[in-house]
């Protein structure tokens, strides 16, 4: 998303971006991540159903969070048993997470 801002040179939206993901907690991915993206991968591509590695590395962080994918393409996220709601996210979603995050 960043750099999609910073190559519209998009500041106001950029700023906006910065404070909403000041709310956000930074996870790295984990070797469970890794070992389970692998194990999908092989098992989508034995039923001739591909999945981009960008996809399947989001599903299954989210996956593996308990979180919930907000999407637009819920057809790539298929078959990895993840929550996923369609859309985006709005000012009530982030106002909702930092009251979360704040306790």
């Amino acid at each position: 998303m960043r750099r999609g801002l910073l190559k519209r040179d998009a500041r106001q939206q950029m700023a906006h971006f910065e404070e909403m993901f000041k709310a956000f907690i930074w996870q790295d991915y984990t070797s469970a991540d890794w070992i389970l993206a692998a194990d999908l991968w092989s098992h989508r591509h034995k039923r001739g159903l591909p999945v981009a590695d960008a996809d399947l590395l989001i599903g299954v962080f989210a996956r593996n969070r308990n979180a919930i994918l907000v999407t637009n393409n819920e057809l790539d996220f298929q078959d990895l048993a993840v929550c996923r709601r369609r859309g985006s996210i709005d000012e009530r979603d982030y106002t909702q997470v930092k009251q979360n995050r704040e306790g």
